[in-house]
């Protein structure tokens, strides 16, 4: 990303600083020499302070403007693909808690039967195996989706900027794919 990227905070302030620094610098130009009883160095100090007030203005401008051409210029095909992502994570969130809880139910049942047939918790447990590796492979999948959504969150909330460090985990491949498939038809 570029060093002169700047955040949506960045804009947002700049945008503050323009309205009411850039009124108070329009409220002080209107000051004539007339003004303030034709004192030439009272009217120098206010011109100087206008010019140095105006400064904070001009900085906002550029802000704003850096802003926008870094908004025009934004990755649209990957906003499109982090945007799909987000919307197909909940449904695999859900799938891996039901694969969670299938195969638990699945031991369970199993126990339950051996169980009735007479079996002790430890020869149960000679015999089936509880699905703990894959109990962690689907826990460690929901963690990392969860941590992805916050992630893509964070990335499409980061207008101007969209920095692409935020969502260098994401599973976008797929989906940026599509995008260039639609776009190329």
């Amino acid at each position: 990303m570029p060093k002169d990227a700047v955040t949506k905070h960045d804009v947002t302030s700049a945008h503050q600083v323009k309205r009411t620094v850039g009124a108070a610098v329009d409220s002080l130009q209107k000051i004539e020499l007339q003004s303030v009883g034709y004192n030439p160095v009272a009217y120098s100090k206010i011109a100087d302070f206008t010019k140095w007030l105006n400064e904070f203005v001009e900085r906002s401008e550029s802000i704003i403007n850096l802003g926008e051409h870094q908004y025009e210029n934004r990755p649209v095909a990957i906003i499109h693909a982090a945007t799909q992502r987000m919307f197909e994570i909940p449904g695999r969130i859900e799938a891996e808690e039901k694969n969670i809880k299938s195969h638990m139910q699945c031991y369970e049942t199993k126990a339950e039967e051996l169980r009735k047939k007479g079996f002790t918790t430890e020869q149960i447990a000679s015999i089936i195996k509880y699905p703990q590796n894959e109990i962690d492979v689907s826990k460690k999948a929901l963690e990392d989706m969860k941590t992805e959504a916050k992630d893509i969150e964070m990335f499409l909330g980061d207008s101007p900027r969209y920095d692409l460090n935020l969502i260098k985990n994401a599973k976008l491949d797929k989906f940026l794919q599509l995008h260039k498939m639609n776009h190329q038809a």
